[in-house]
């Protein structure tokens, strides 16, 4: 039960990778802000899967399943470098290290889910989307000053 609690999100997130990974040829900037949403979105939902999977990365010498989470985290920046690699190319994402914006872009969505205790549909969702925009070298879209 408590592998599949850890497995389950993970095959979740890969299922959402393989689908959008089909149209990285023709990505443009606001596909990958749609991505992003998406990334966030999917992230926001799943508090308490992400709880758990933090929790095995605190304790790594007691779980196995700490190699599903090193799997996934390399298939993940293999997938954010590739965007960062294909934004570069085509002129909408600065010059940048992919495998950094790689690493921050999963702390960020971790961070962001596991910081707060409210809900899937926190006030700070439209802060965090254009944080997460940011890490790619894209502008924000909202601007909030109440936040």
């Amino acid at each position: 039960m408590f592998t599949e609690c850890v497995n389950r999100p993970l095959q979740l997130f890969k299922n959402y990778i393989d689908e959008t990974k089909t149209d990285l040829t023709e990505l443009t900037e606001e596909k990958l802000k749609s991505i992003t949403r998406n990334h966030l979105d999917l992230f926001m939902k799943m508090e308490q899967e992400l709880r758990i999977v933090q929790y095995v990365i605190g304790q790594q010498e007691r779980f196995s399943e700490i190699d599903a989470l090193d799997e996934f985290v390399n298939f993940f920046l293999s997938y954010i470098h590739e965007i960062v690699q294909i934004g570069m190319e085509k002129g909408f994402l600065p010059k940048s290290s992919p495998r950094e914006v790689g690493y921050g872009y999963l702390a960020f969505m971790m961070g962001a889910r596991l910081t707060y205790s409210d809900h899937a549909s926190a006030m700070f969702t439209k802060a965090f989307t254009n944080q997460a925009y940011r890490l790619f070298g894209m502008e924000g879209e909202y601007v909030d000053e109440h936040i």
